[in-house]
């Protein structure tokens, strides 16, 4: 990722490049090109912005962006995990993003720390739509080439087509990371996917030694169910959830 400065427009933009490694691998062409097309049907205020797709005279592809003076959630979380007040607050702003996403028709797929920029003003930004689907389309097994393992749903190492309740599962998992300082999913990736092939939950996070309502951990656990139709089946519903806890903390 370069910081550059738009000379037409005068203004800072990110220039996100697909690393010259995997310049000849069609699939990751195929999901570079697939991120601009996707996040131009896209538009909202904590989703950063695509402005354009670009060649170099070497054939390399890169994104113009909007630029994001901070830093990306994991990094935050690094330090230490979050309060309560702060989790939900940044994951409140995070499914604000996700369900004008998904009034696009357009799923995420990849919802993690590490895709969420936070600004030097504590403004909350999803980033990152690199595994974003259309809706019905399917994400297989190719998934686990771009995406965290310990993050994905079980549904996306199939070959069925991904509703929006696959978002929820991150959303939940989003939130789980941000309390507990850890990933819903641990161990080595042969194990983790023996789990999500078996239909095994995470740990629930009291389990870690964090304190946190009973309800609120109801909700994550909900979110991270196994089989999509245990959870709360799109963003619109776990919004309301969540904003009583928002209340509460406020």
């Amino acid at each position: 990722m370069y910081r550059a400065v738009e000379l037409r427009r005068n203004r800072t933009v990110a220039i996100k490049s697909l690393h010259k490694r995997h310049q000849r691998d069609r699939w990751a062409v195929r999901q570079f090109v697939s991120e601009a097309q996707i996040m131009a049907k896209v538009c909202h205020p904590s989703i950063v912005g695509v402005h354009g797709l670009g060649q170099y005279p070497g054939g390399g592809y890169f994104l113009v962006m909007d630029w994001v003076d901070g830093e990306n959630l994991q990094q935050k979380v690094d330090r230490a995990p979050l309060p309560v007040a702060e989790a939900v607050r940044i994951v409140n702003n995070v499914a604000g993003a996700i369900s004008a996403a998904h009034h696009g028709n357009v799923l995420h797929g990849d919802l993690k720390p590490a895709n969420i920029l936070i600004s030097r003003q504590n403004a909350v930004y999803v980033a990152d739509f690199g595994l974003a689907s259309l809706r019905s389309q399917t994400l297989n097994t190719n998934t686990i080439r771009g995406g965290t393992l310990a993050y994905l749903a079980p549904e996306q190492l199939t070959n069925t087509p991904l509703d929006f309740s696959v978002d929820v599962y991150g959303l939940g998992g989003l939130l789980y990371s941000i309390l507990t300082g850890r990933p819903p999913r641990t161990g080595s990736p042969d194990t983790i996917l023996s789990d999500l092939e078996r239909g095994i939950p995470p740990v629930p996070p009291s389990r870690w030694g964090i304190s946190l309502p009973s309800q609120l951990e109801a909700l994550v656990m909900n979110c991270l169910a196994s089989d999509p139709a245990a959870r709360l089946p799109t963003v619109e519903q776990f919004r309301p959830e969540l904003k009583a806890f928002c209340d509460a903390e406020s």
